[in-house]
């Protein structure tokens, strides 16, 4: 299965032969995955981005879900990097 967020995913990205299934994620809020790692079991997440999912991350970890990100770059000047955010960051990676 293949999921998505970003609208820069464009319908001819989700055409490919080798996706049995494509879906839109909801907002990253506390909760929002139960219902689909209930429904779908997944063996893991890979995350191809930058993006951190951190109650994503948290959902997978609590239902034994592993975790894998592939991708994902963070330049010194990242904001996320900084303040929150690095809390955020950090409590995703660790």
């Amino acid at each position: 299965y293949v999921s998505y967020y970003s609208d820069s995913v464009l319908d001819k990205h989700l055409q490919d032969p080798n996706f049995d299934f494509c879906f839109r994620l909801p907002f990253d809020l506390p909760n929002a995955y139960e219902l689909i790692l209930k429904k779908w079991r997944p063996l893991f997440l890979c995350i191809f981005a930058w993006d951190t999912w951190p109650n994503l991350v948290k959902s997978c970890h609590e239902s034994s879900v592993d975790v894998y990100l592939a991708s994902a770059t963070l330049s010194e000047s990242s904001s996320r990097l900084k303040g929150l955010s690095l809390l955020l960051t950090k409590k995703t990676f660790s």
